[in-house]
Formats: C-alpha cells, structure tokens, sequence
C-alpha cells in the first residue's frame, strides 16, 4: 500500500499517465485485459471506473482512486479499489451512479464508499 514512483514526460496528463499503466490489451500470454470506463481528476487525486476481463468471462467493472503526485519528471501514484475502503469522497456524483448501473450492489467497504461519496452515509 506504498507509492511507486517512475519519470515521465512533463507533458502527459496525470490521467493518460495513469491510463498507461493501467491499461492492458488482450494477449495470448497475458489473456486479462484491463481499461477504464472514465476518469476524473479532482485536484491532484484521480477518480475513475475500471474494468477487467479475461475470455469465456463477463467484464468486470469497479472504482479506483489514485493519489498521485509529480515533481518535474517524477511521478508517483498510490491506488486503492473500491473494496479496501478508500477515504477520499469526492467523486463525481455522476460516475458514482454509473458504476452502480455497471456494478450494482456493492458490499463491504465498497458499498460504504460509494454510500458515503453519494451523501447517503
């Protein structure tokens, strides 16, 4: 639960960063694939709806936070899904309603995060 950081061009956008490494197409040694449905940047922490799949099974969609940081070329991110109870509510109120379409009833701490960036906790 640390932060990993790398260089980066100065150009890039915290969410193409993010996107980048984060993404995955389908190969024959690799067979999950992983994306985004959308993104968000709020400040310096960004918000977003993944999704992974592998053959012979439905995609699976989830929320992400991403901390991140930059420092000239340096860039450092910190991940949490959904379901290890990220304290940061400021989603937008939008995606948070389309990951409930996309992936509706959470539990656990996922439930309780999505409840409480809702206003409903």
């Amino acid at each position: 639960m640390g932060w990993t950081f790398f260089n980066v061009n100065r150009s890039e956008s915290r969410s193409d960063i993010i996107r980048r490494e984060f993404s995955q197409e389908w190969k024959p040694e690799s067979p999950t694939a992983f994306g985004f449905d959308s993104m968000a940047e709020r400040g310096s922490t960004i918000y977003a709806i993944a999704w992974r799949e592998s053959p012979g099974l439905p995609r699976v969609y989830y929320g992400m936070v991403f901390l991140t940081r930059r420092n000239g070329e340096q860039f450092g991110y910190k991940d949490m899904s959904e379901d290890v109870g990220p304290c940061y509510y400021d989603a937008p109120k939008r995606m948070i309603r389309r990951l409930e379409t996309l992936a509706p009833n959470p539990t656990g701490y996922a439930a309780y995060w999505r409840a409480r960036t809702l206003g409903r906790a």
